[in-house]
């Protein structure tokens, strides 16, 4: 079962040091549309899910409580904190400090953290005698699949959250 579904928006780390970096170049001077023009030209993506993709992770960062960039007055794309270099480790600095610049007293609270399921599926397998770290064993997703029929049904993963 994986902790992090990259399908969600925002968890595209690629994306997410690609549109900071055009942004940073051109702080203030492009719209949306322009940014969305010259980042994701309209014959790139494939498909429909990957059409998709580029906006998704876009909007996401403009999100409330972890916000990297916004729109100004002019409708001009800005940055809401400055990285010390356009390099993935600078990047990364104003993001986390943009995701931990808010305190969530309790995640279970606000649905909008979606880590109720996650927490309650990890306590019932760490609860469980079942499931041991043995180095020479490896968990089948069937018998995952039973353990949550059985135990935890609202929190049954579905199979993208499943190793092949």
């Amino acid at each position: 079962m994986a902790i992090i579904n990259n399908a969600h928006p925002g968890s595209e780390i690629s994306l997410l040091c690609l549109i900071y970096r055009v942004i940073l170049r051109n702080n203030q001077k492009l719209t949306s549309a322009e940014f969305g023009e010259l980042c994701r030209p309209e014959n790139l993506p494939l498909n429909d899910n990957q059409r998709g993709k580029f906006p998704e992770n876009f909007k996401f960062w403009m999100g409330d409580g972890h916000r990297l960039w916004y729109e100004d007055d002019d409708s001009k794309l800005a940055l809401t904190r400055i990285a010390a270099s356009e390099q993935p480790k600078a990047i990364a600095v104003v993001t986390s400090e943009a995701l931990f610049e808010h305190r969530i007293d309790d995640i279970f609270v606000d649905e909008k953290y979606q880590t109720e399921k996650l927490f309650k599926g990890l306590g019932c397998l760490l609860a469980s005698d079942r499931f041991t770290l043995d180095a020479n064993r490896r968990t089948s997703n069937s018998e995952l699949d039973n353990f949550f029929a059985e135990n935890l049904p609202e929190s049954m993963p579905n199979n993208s959250f499943k190793p092949t």
